[in-house]
């Protein structure tokens, strides 16, 4: 003899129904804020690689075709081409990714006191 399966209250499936929907919004706010907080700090570190770069090779503030000195003088116009272009190499690491900007900063300064003629 078979005994009938007992049916759930109303509040028990309700209750069940409202967890689920809070656990599946949670879940939905998680993934939405890792998201937008990726994108938000990525965009960051790019600007601050971008900014530590610029400072370590234009540590007088000049930008290349901006206002600068009277004489037109540029950091980069003082280093040899080979080390123009390992300036050029570690911006193109940092903007891969490859290193960090503290690296970058710490590499290009190294390059640029090495290599800056007198």
């Amino acid at each position: 003899m078979r005994v009938p399966a007992r049916t759930k209250s109303l509040t028990v499936r309700l209750v069940a129904t409202s967890v689920a929907l809070v656990a599946l919004v949670s879940v939905l706010v998680v993934l939405a804020t890792s998201l937008v907080m990726n994108q938000y700090l990525t965009s960051r570190l790019d600007q601050q690689v971008h900014a530590s770069m610029d400072r370590a090779i234009n540590p007088d503030g000049h930008h290349p075709g901006g206002p600068g000195p009277a004489d037109g003088d540029d950091a980069m116009d003082h280093l040899t081409p080979e080390c123009k272009q390992q300036v050029s190499d570690v911006r193109s690491w940092a903007a891969r990714g490859d290193i960090t900007a503290g690296q970058a900063q710490r590499l290009i300064g190294q390059i640029v006191e090495r290599c800056t003629l007198g």
